[in-house]
């Protein structure tokens, strides 16, 4: 058996998902229990652990992808996993295959992980829980430079690390937990770096050839390697690199404001409940173990600064909002999907009337050629209503560069040297007459792309709701919200008598397109319970 798995067991961080014995397994009872989390769903699945871990509730298996992890253990029905959502960064997962009532998700998902080359057949585990012995098919993934989960050896340390980045004069911030450098912030605990594009390969490269048991977790500016999305969004973590001080040891680290700043940040929106703030929202994992705590340290560096605010989760995210460090609405979305304090403060009310309304943005390389025109002729055949067409200028081109996807623009390209021809340029905005929702304005999106693109980076981005959509008329259309709503509403009256003819072309590819959307749903909901 790999001495590499057995230490990372010993010394990693763990993720059980459905875990069915009463005992943690004899082979992680060395590791800090700061570093494992138990995961189980609210059906389905029942937790037998007699030990004090920290437990958690997840949906089903399209959420086990989102936690960074070096080995991840499915059980019970958690092993559909294996099918879909399947985990992003772990070095190992680890199958039970004691439970036969599972073991056609566990071929199929095996077959499946396989064909795709995602991971290697490893050879089998043997666990022991208090006496009992259960026997586990391990899966491997090769760690990579473009992983963010790093391991630094102690003949190293995080001293000699620092030296290296200063050495090497490399563009990057600890954000936070720097006060007891070059000592670790907590037993057991790990470091984050926010590093610069440039030097992100340079700094990963190293952390490589000195492979250790010290977790180091590397973010760069504009990659999209933080569950789809940057760590934070690029020009704030471009901003505090530059605005970075020195700290001990040769560290970078922030100036106290952006400290404070990205404390709060890092709290709400990536770790949502888990910082152990508290807030309106109720949610059954308030009582986890909390590792750091972050509430004091965000009240000790608020009374240095001489902030006055209230220290609870929506009002931080208001404080967010007001210095324009709350991620815009298709971001927060994105985060919603495992973020449960994220998805109740932003998403949990529906606007009062759905208008069916989209902004589709076309990004320069997509204007230069006038591919509105295109844009306009089939969408008006598939009975979508021209609401607005607008190019940018020059301001608007900047704020919605920053501000729309999360800042990023240049993922999926091979030379981010062509990411301007990626960036956002034209507005146009479409009501559907048939109020076909996000499943038609998908249709509508891939219809287009078919005619432009030609590569996996496509040169059309559209919102997927109301909501998403007002976001992007206040960043590209300021000041018309009025106008715009007006002009809608007229739309709106006209549509009242609007007759819709299922046999035209348009609609018949909707249904067929919607009627496999519907499938895929449905297979989705029946492999997830």
């Amino acid at each position: 058996m790999s001495s590499d798995l057995d230490s990372k067991l010993q010394n990693g961080y763990l993720i059980f998902y459905g875990y069915s014995y009463t005992n943690i397994p004899d082979q992680v009872d060395g590791n800090f229990m700061s570093r494992m989390n138990f995961y189980f769903k609210t059906s389905s699945q029942t937790n037998k652990i007699k030990e004090k871990v920290k437990v958690n509730r997840y949906s089903g298996y399209q959420d086990t992808g989102w936690e960074a992890s070096d080995v991840v253990l499915f059980d019970q029905d958690s092993v559909k996993s294996l099918i879909i959502g399947y985990p992003s960064n772990a070095k190992y997962v680890l199958i039970n295959c004691s439970n036969l009532r599972h073991l056609h998700w566990i071929v199929l998902g095996l077959i499946r992980r396989l064909l795709i080359r995602q991971v290697k057949f490893f050879g089998f585990k043997t666990l022991t829980h208090g006496g009992k012995k259960s026997f586990w098919i391990i899966l491997k993934r090769e760690q990579k430079s473009n992983n963010n989960n790093f391991y630094l050896s102690r003949e190293v340390g995080i001293d000699g690390f620092l030296k290296f980045l200063y050495k090497s004069s490399a563009n990057y911030v600890i954000p936070r937990h720097f006060e007891s450098l070059p000592n670790l912030h907590r037993e057991g605990g790990d470091l984050d770096l926010i590093v610069s594009d440039e030097d992100e390969l340079l700094i990963k490269r190293f952390l490589l050839e000195n492979e250790g048991d010290i977790r180091v977790d590397i973010w760069s500016v504009s990659r999209p390697n933080y569950h789809g999305i940057t760590y934070m969004p690029p020009h704030i973590s471009q901003s505090i690199i530059d605005n970075s001080i020195e700290g001990k040891s040769y560290s970078r680290i922030p100036n106290l404001l952006d400290t404070f700043n990205s404390m709060i940040f890092h709290a709400l929106y990536h770790k949502g409940f888990q910082s152990g703030i508290i807030s309106i929202h109720s949610n059954d994992s308030n009582g986890t173990i909390v590792n750091n705590d972050y509430l004091a340290l965000i009240k000790k560096y608020g009374y240095d600064l001489g902030i006055s605010i209230e220290w609870d989760m929506e009002s931080l995210d208001d404080y967010m909002h007001k210095i324009e460090w709350r991620p815009a609405i298709d971001t927060l979305a994105k985060i919603a999907q495992w973020n449960e304090w994220v998805r109740l403060q932003h998403f949990s009310i529906k606007e009062e009337s759905q208008l069916n309304l989209f902004a589709m943005i076309l990004k320069t390389a997509a204007v230069e050629i006038e591919f509105d025109k295109v844009v306009i002729e089939v969408s008006s055949k598939a009975n979508y209503a021209i609401i607005e067409n607008s190019i940018f200028n020059e301001d608007i081109k900047k704020d919605a560069i920053k501000r729309i996807r999360g800042g990023v623009w240049n993922d999926g390209l091979d030379n981010s040297k062509e990411v301007y021809k990626y960036h956002p340029a034209q507005i146009i905005l479409l009501l559907d007459r048939e109020s076909r929702g996000e499943p038609g304005i998908r249709q509508l999106k891939e219809t287009l792309r078919k005619k432009i693109d030609k590569s996996k980076t496509s040169l059309i981005h559209t919102t997927d709701n109301d909501i998403e959509t007002w976001d992007y008329i206040n960043i590209c259309l300021p000041n018309q919200e009025d106008k715009l709503r007006n002009t809608i509403n007229s739309y709106k009256k006209d549509m009242k008598n609007y007759k819709r003819n299922f046999l035209n072309l348009q609609s018949i590819q909707f249904r067929i397109f919607s009627a496999k959307t519907k499938i895929k749903s449905l297979l989705i909901d029946i492999l997830s319970h």
